[in-house]
């Protein structure tokens, strides 16, 4: 048996576990809350094997356990709080299996239990962050959809409430991390509305948040890989305008993608970020070749019209 299929197996014996207890103590709320985790690492285990059926099966579990801790217990903030995360995790299995219309439901409700969150006397920071990713959640929908207007609107809403959290906790690396995620999305967004300059607004400002995130805490290899995707990001988009100022741009951070994922390498991070090192010298390969090839077609082009202007009438 495989070390996949031994977890696997040992999830189902603990969720059967839990299971059979919380049926035997249906009014025991502890017992339902450690059944509803188990659903739900059980549910990220199978996603992770893409068997998102089953996934789907077991998040169905755990919400309906957390619709029904919250109704027993609608004071206790908590319950809310871990259905709005499990909500959201909904929504992602079932854009995966294509299922848009169910999944807005899901990231409907979402955003109406964050909402009570921000507007509750026990409101606490962390709240921003889920009322955030259901936000998020709805932007990933209208994107599939490819309805980048409305897309646009709720990844921008998620993105205010990130940067108002960060202005509460500014050393909050996880919430960090995901603006920059969130400024990547705006970014491709504005590139699908026609607003290029918007786009690459939005790009390098999500540079500079991974910059600022590597300068705090330059050891985790997940930093610098997300800086080097970025990279590459905006290397695209001056590649996509095909002008000799923007090719020579281009160069320019393929250069420092060359000089960053050298340091990479020898730091022997890439190691652990083996797929990652392995895409990204890929992109950096294609970038390279397409930008030397526009630089020779236009000096051969300016050879050829200086060889024409010399030659005699």
């Amino acid at each position: 048996m495989g070390m996949a299929a031994e977890c696997i197996a040992d999830l189902e014996t603990g969720l059967a576990l839990r299971r059979r207890l919380s049926e035997a103590h249906p009014t025991n709320v502890l017992l339902m809350h450690e059944y509803r985790l188990s659903c739900i690492n059980a549910a990220n285990a199978y996603s992770d094997l893409l068997e998102l059926a089953i996934a789907e099966n077991h998040l169905k579990e755990a919400v309906r356990i957390g619709e029904y801790l919250l109704s027993v217990e609608p004071d206790i903030p908590h319950w809310r709080r871990e259905l709005v995360r499990t909500c959201n995790r909904m929504v992602r299995v079932l854009i995966d299996e294509g299922r848009y219309d169910e999944a807005e439901e899901y990231a409907t409700r979402s955003k109406r239990l964050a909402q009570v969150l921000l507007e509750s006397q026990e409101f606490i920071p962390g709240d921003l962050d889920y009322m955030a990713g259901a936000h998020h959640s709805m932007a990933t929908i209208h994107a599939v959809r490819k309805e980048w207007e409305r897309a646009f609107e709720e990844q921008e809403a998620a993105r205010l409430l990130q940067v108002r959290l960060l202005e509460i906790e500014p050393d909050n690396y996880l919430v960090a991390r995901s603006l920059g995620g969130s400024l990547d999305r705006l970014g491709q967004y504005a590139s699908m509305l026609e607003s290029p300059q918007a786009a690459l607004a939005y790009y390098l400002d999500a540079f500079e948040v991974r910059q600022e995130l590597a300068r705090l805490n330059p050891e985790p290899s997940a930093r610098q890989v997300s800086i080097l995707a970025s990279i590459n990001k905006f290397t695209i988009w001056h590649i996509s305008r095909k002008t000799e100022a923007d090719d020579e741009a281009a160069g320019f951070w393929i250069r420092e993608t060359e000089h960053l994922l050298g340091e990479f390498c020898r730091s022997r991070k890439a190691e652990t970020k083996w797929k990652d090192y392995q895409s990204l010298e890929h992109a950096l390969n294609v970038n390279r070749r397409i930008v030397e090839k526009r630089i020779a077609s236009r000096l051969l082009a300016k050879r050829e019209t200086s060889a024409s202007s010399e030659q005699p009438e």
